[in-house]
């Protein structure tokens, strides 16, 4: 047997043993280990010009409208809570967290941001729900 054959069938044999072992996985390109996260308003306020970062992930919206939620955005990795700047019945309102220190990332799987906002002084306020 030559180099090239013997190097060919361990060549061929290396990629079985790696095809079997992506498919003992299940779904290995799959989506399921993500964490999907959206934004819902559950205010009577109209929110506009959003953005919602809840770590190094920057959700940008034009628009929720009062009762709406957001589709899923997939990130690498979420945080309970984060920076939300929006406007707010036409008034920007930021909310800014300090840090995240001490914090841990909330993990794969699908989750809402809740935004309420208090009547009275427009002020946000956001809550984590898992789905």
């Amino acid at each position: 047997m030559s180099g090239k054959s013997w190097t060919r069938g361990r060549m061929a044999a290396l990629s079985v043993v790696a095809l079997t072992m992506l498919s003992a996985c299940g779904r290995p390109f799959s989506s399921e280990g993500d964490t999907n996260v959206r934004l819902r308003n559950a205010s009577s306020f109209e929110l506009t010009a959003v953005t919602f970062r809840p770590g190094q992930a920057e959700l940008k919206f034009a628009r929720i409208a009062p009762g709406a939620a957001t589709g899923y955005v997939p990130v690498a990795s979420a945080y309970r809570y984060g920076y939300l700047d929006a406007l707010v019945d036409g008034e920007r309102r930021v909310l800014q967290p300090i840090d995240y220190v001490g914090e841990s990332v909330i993990g794969a799987g699908r989750f809402t941001y809740v935004i309420t906002v208090d009547p009275t002084s427009r002020q946000p306020n956001v809550t984590l729900v898992e789905d």
